[in-house]
């Protein structure tokens, strides 16, 4: 029942390639608004805190796959990542095969989230990532550009994401963990209008 779940969930992401069309709601939970919401709490003009940047950097450094672009921190000490994910591979894959795939990429990567956030913001009361793809949405003046677009959130308070770290880390622990009362998890679909504060790879390369 919980991978069926997640199925529902990554269907028609297409930032993870899966094959389904179909998107589950965002369903309305507390917490749900700091993932919905786009960051805007930090110059443009500047780099990310020290302890963000570096957790960003040691996200990255586990997970290679991940991008960030922006890490946050509120009022309330929740640490939002904004961040793109590239993409797997399903070559020689099922259908099954790529959705077990998508769900353990971004297993890994909350877990890396987690993990740096525990590291460098041990003061804060969550942890979450946004995950976002690149869209091509037309301009007046140059045609398609290319535009962050906000598509699943997953957040944990931090003391659940600790003790969940130091379990077994596969994915039947994942699925469980994520239907706990400790964890926010919901599709988005709203342009991303934050202030980028944290070196984008993709764009380096």
């Amino acid at each position: 029942m919980l991978r069926k779940q997640w199925f529902m969930i990554l269907a028609g992401l297409t930032f993870l390639l899966t094959a389904c069309s179909a998107v589950i709601d965002s369903v309305e939970l507390p917490g749900l608004q700091a993932l919905s919401d786009s960051a805007g709490v930090t110059d443009s003009t500047a780099a990310a805190p020290d302890e963000l940047s570096r957790l960003a950097d040691q996200a990255e450094a586990d997970q290679p796959l991940l991008d960030v672009v922006q890490v946050t921190r509120d009022d309330n000490y929740i640490v939002l990542v904004y961040a793109v994910l590239g993409a797997i591979s399903r070559d020689g894959l099922s259908e099954d095969e790529v959705t077990n795939a998508q769900i353990d990429l971004v297993r890994t990567t909350a877990e890396a989230v987690w993990a740096a956030g525990l590291q460098y913001t041990p003061d804060a009361s969550s942890i979450g990532i946004v995950f976002m793809e690149i869209r091509p949405v037309n301009t007046l003046d140059h045609g398609p550009a290319p535009t962050a677009w906000q598509v699943l959130g997953i957040m944990a308070v931090t003391d659940s994401a600790a003790a969940y770290l130091a379990g077994p880390h596969n994915q039947d622990a994942f699925l469980t963990f994520s239907t706990s009362e400790d964890v926010i998890i919901a599709t988005l679909d709203r342009a991303y209008l934050g202030r980028p504060n944290h070196p984008l790879r993709s764009l380096e390369a």
